[in-house]
């Protein structure tokens, strides 16, 4: 497959906007953002190590349902396997990189489906916003 090619299917842009953002998480010494990053991955680690606490003392958020709802609750579960094997910061970081990896995917095939031109570079920053 020439270079051209492999350009032209833009199947590289996921892994590398993920590996490029992992890289700039990696460049920092804590979790960008504050404290809310270090909660929601607390709280992932105690789902899949401590969940009868979880359960009886849950972060909830109220919206406007009438019973608390946890919105965040499928990103605790998806990121609760990585705390089991990496660090809790790193694996925060490593999930964030995959999920955004997975935005610009979606956003080049929603590109695609749409039958847009656009260059690479313009993918990936549009992605970004």
């Amino acid at each position: 497959m020439s270079l051209s090619a492999v350009l032209k299917s833009k199947w590289f842009l996921s892994p590398l906007a993920g590996v490029s953002f992992l890289l700039l998480l990696f460049l920092t010494p804590g979790i960008p953002g504050g404290d809310d990053g270090y909660r929601h991955v607390k709280f992932a680690h105690n789902l899949i190590t401590n969940w009868p606490e979880v359960r009886q003392h849950g972060w909830h958020l109220l919206y406007l349902w009438p019973q608390p709802v946890d919105v965040w609750f499928l990103f605790h579960l998806l990121l609760a396997p990585l705390t089991l094997i990496l660090p809790l910061i790193i694996a925060l970081k490593v999930f964030t990189a995959l999920i955004f990896g997975l935005i610009v995917f979606v956003f080049s095939k929603l590109l695609e489906a749409l039958q847009a031109r656009y260059h690479v570079s313009s993918d990936l920053l549009l992605s970004l916003c």
